[in-house]
């Protein structure tokens, strides 16, 4: 199957993205004013390497009238192949994950559906495995065991956490495993 390539999405003339999750520079010339002389620069055309961000998705950094912008690339081709993105909607992954950025594989979805498919595809992680994660599961349940017990500012000061994250844990707002209640408000145990 050949790869299909469409102009990034305000880029145009600049980058393509293809089918295939891959992005490239277009050759062009530029004047540039930097050095002894000003003068008239060509730039060849060329794929893109792309780098992981902190989230785990794969981004490239583009660049027009000598400024960088950061894109991912799940973005782009989503734009490129899907159309523009609707107010309010979030590009989602498929099955495949986050660093297969082919039209098949990505979809527009509401924050919810993006959340739900997360957690399907165990991209998603919660309680422990967070990356912030500041308690364990055991501590989490004796933290409950002492809701009536003791003061919120009591447990908060005994497992250097905050009193609102306490409150949290006690109604159930974090740390829950009631995965089909999405209207429930979420908050990462790092949140505190």
């Amino acid at each position: 199957m050949q790869e299909v390539w469409r102009p990034v999405v305000g880029w145009e003339g600049l980058y393509e993205v293809s089918d295939q999750g891959r992005v490239r520079s277009l050759a062009r010339r530029y004047w540039t004013e930097g050095g002894r002389v000003p003068h008239w620069c060509n730039l060849k055309a060329r794929i893109l390497k792309p780098g992981t961000n902190v989230h785990g998705y794969l981004f490239v950094v583009l660049s027009r009238d000598g400024k960088q912008f950061t894109r991912t690339v799940h973005r782009l081709v989503a734009d490129a192949f899907l159309g523009l993105r609707p107010a309010g909607m979030d590009t989602c992954h498929g099955p495949l994950g986050k660093l297969i950025n082919t039209p098949g594989n990505l979809s527009y979805g509401t924050r919810q559906e993006n959340m739900r498919d997360c957690l399907r595809d165990g991209t998603h992680q919660r309680g422990e495995q967070g990356s912030g994660a500041k308690l364990t599961q055991g501590q989490v349940d004796s933290i409950r065991a002492l809701k009536g017990e003791m003061t919120q500012k009591t447990v908060a000061a005994m497992h250097g956490i905050s009193r609102s994250h306490v409150s949290m844990l006690w109604s159930n707002k974090c740390w829950t495993t009631d995965d089909a209640s999405p209207s429930r408000k979420r908050l990462s145990p790092d949140r505190a």
